[in-house]
């Protein structure tokens, strides 16, 4: 076995560790809740980031490094292969910005029940699309997509950008206060204004 096959094996074992403990904790957060659930949906966006990344470097290596390509076939091969891989990764930094960003008012429990069910149908996207990336795994750890698989994986994608777009909406206009703060000051200015 030559010097790059061992590392792309090496980085495969890695990127798949990376994957399945980012699946434990994306179940583990579907069953806790509070400051576990928050912990677990951090952990598991920050370590599925970086299973990505890893495989994305994988397969674009392999993309690379093969034979009798033109410049043309390589793009598109790139674009069928690496770009849903990059797209969900984009979107896993973006989830995972928008948790940390709402944090305090996600652990308060000062959200919509619309971020929890998209949130929740969010993980369930992520995970096939995780399943699909790994169902179409070389040996050699790199991704190999039909034209009909990359469709779905984009479909799944598609799926996952409005699904994220609901999130930053519910999290952003509609966190709820129940009878807290803003219904006291609304209720002293009534009062103040009489």
């Amino acid at each position: 076995m030559n010097a790059p096959t061992m590392r792309i094996n090496w980085m495969t074992g890695i990127y798949k560790a990376f994957v399945y403990s980012a699946a434990i904790l994306f179940v583990t957060y579907l069953f806790t809740q509070g400051a576990t659930a928050i912990g677990a949906l951090i952990t598991s966006f920050f370590l599925f980031a970086i299973g990505l990344f890893v495989l994305l470097v994988i397969t674009i290596y392999y993309i690379q490094t093969a034979a009798n390509m033109t410049t043309i076939h390589t793009f598109t091969t790139t674009i069928q292969h690496a770009g849903p891989i990059l797209i969900i990764m984009g979107f896993i930094i973006y989830l995972l910005w928008l948790v940390f960003k709402y944090k305090g008012i996600i652990q308060s429990g000062h959200v919509t029940t619309s971020y929890g069910t998209f949130m929740n149908i969010s993980v369930a996207i992520i995970l096939a699309q995780m399943w699909l990336l790994m169902k179409n795994q070389m040996p050699n750890g790199a991704i190999a997509m039909s034209s009909v698989t990359s469709a779905i994986a984009y479909l799944l994608d598609f799926l996952l950008f409005i699904c994220v777009n609901i999130i930053h909406t519910a999290l952003r206009y509609f966190t709820t206060d129940g009878f807290g703060n803003q219904y006291k000051k609304y209720m002293r200015n009534v009062f103040l204004h009489q």
